[in-house]
């Protein structure tokens, strides 16, 4: 994988400080995704029988609206939360599209395409974050964009639970900032399995809400704030303490948590889509980020590259943090190792530009002629039916009349010795 290359190159490039570098290599030489220890029953005393490795790749579409125009309440920290919840996911090894006070069309134009592009592979993890209004209509749920009234724009949960079933991807986790009802999805209140067995890996579409319909979801910050802190271990969310938490354990630490904070006041509703294709696994987080290299292992790898001071570590870097803090001046470093060109390779790159040129001026040339030609040969076929089909008119009207027998003339008897002239 990446990462072992490019720690095999700074041990191989920087023996001065071979010590550092092996702790970096031991921290982060992990692939992809993590492995998950897979039980054999549904018991946390149950042995471990396999070891599963999860998600290939990580995409999270994070979307926050407050600044409503068409007759709903202006919020307060809807596009903050989703600014803190992207930075916090991006942390986690996710490729992370933030969408801010999107209207109705580009809400629903964000969500198809990524429920599509990026639900692409089995093995991917989808997450969806949605931070603003949400209103229920007829016993039906809705996300509401920032230029939508009740109901008429708006994404009803249906239509969201239809863009999560184009996804190839295994698990979809998502989370809505808002209080709706909708039938989309089956409210669970069980406890979550006491430990991860293969059922875990199975496909799943999830969803947990702050709200529960009609009620008022506070906009300061807390559920967002819960939940971050949910991922990062630093709540009870870990119910079976395996060092993972699972969506189901997640959904039932954050109905507890914020109906014990609000008073039952507001009451998180979470579930698995009501279909037998999609409601059999569940979404899995680890607790540590040892998947994802820390600033602390960047900044020590940058200076070990730096030191080496050759063009294939800076590649190797890039190659490991395309979006590091040093991305920009390891771009800068490998550019400044290519030899410059000569006059001579600037005039023999002018007369190749020159040439091509030519090429394809004759190349547009040729292909107009070519189009000439057929049109021209079009043209004379035309003319050649028109004249067939002419001659072929004037001979059917010059054609003999057919033969008709005379009417019979009619028998006169006359006297003998009448004299008939002629």
């Amino acid at each position: 994988m990446r990462r072992f290359d490019l720690m095999r190159y700074l041990v191989c490039g920087a023996g001065a400080v071979l010590a550092l570098s092996s702790v970096v290599l031991e921290t982060n030489a992990a692939p992809r995704g993590f492995a998950v220890p897979i039980r054999g029953a549904d018991s946390s005393n149950a042995g471990v029988i396999d070891s599963v490795q999860l998600y290939e790749d990580s995409h999270a579409l994070v979307i926050g609206i407050d600044r409503y125009n068409a007759g709903w309440p202006v919020l307060r920290n809807a596009v903050k939360d989703a600014k803190l919840v992207a930075e916090s996911l991006e942390k986690r090894g996710f490729n992370v599209t933030l969408k801010l006070n999107t209207d109705s069309a580009t809400l629903e134009k964000a969500l198809k395409e990524f429920f599509v592009l990026k639900g692409q592979k089995p093995e991917s993890r989808l997450f969806v974050w949605f931070a603003g209004h949400g209103h229920t209509e007829n016993g039906e749920g809705y996300l509401v964009p920032v230029d939508a009234p009740p109901p008429g724009k708006s994404v009803s949960l249906r239509r969201f639970g239809d863009f999560v079933r184009l996804a190839e991807s295994k698990h979809a986790f998502a989370v809505f900032d808002s209080c709706f009802a909708g039938t989309v999805f089956d409210s669970a209140r069980a406890l979550p399995p006491a430990a991860i067995t293969r059922a875990t890996t199975l496909p799943v579409r999830q969803f947990l809400t702050s709200g529960d319909a009609g009620q008022t979801v506070s906009d300061d910050g807390v559920f967002r704030q819960l939940f971050l802190r949910a991922l990062d271990g630093e709540e009870n969310a870990d119910s079976n303490k395996d060092g993972f938490v699972t969506g189901t354990e997640i959904g039932l630490h954050m109905t507890n948590r914020i109906t014990n904070l609000t008073q039952s006041k507001q009451t998180p509703r979470y579930g698995k889509l009501r279909d037998r294709d999609w409601d059999r696994g569940d979404c899995v987080f680890r607790l540590d980020r040892q998947d994802v290299p820390s600033e602390d292992t960047e900044l020590a790898i940058w200076k070990l590259v730096e030191l080496a001071g050759d063009q294939s570590g800076y590649e190797a870097y890039l190659a490991q943090f395309p979006k590091g803090k040093f991305a920009a001046a390891a771009k800068v470093k490998i550019a400044s190792f290519r030899p410059p060109t000569t006059n001579e390779e600037d005039a023999e790159l002018r007369r190749l530009r020159r040439e091509r040129q030519k090429l394809a001026a004759e190349r547009a040339r040729l292909r107009e002629e070519t189009a000439r030609a057929r049109a021209e040969l079009e043209n004379q076929r035309q003319q050649i039916a028109s004249r067939t089909e002419r001659q072929s008119s004037r001979v059917s009207e010059g054609a003999p009349r057919p033969w008709k027998i005379a009417e019979p003339i009619p028998f006169v008897r006359l006297p003998v010795g009448t004299e008939l002239n002629y």
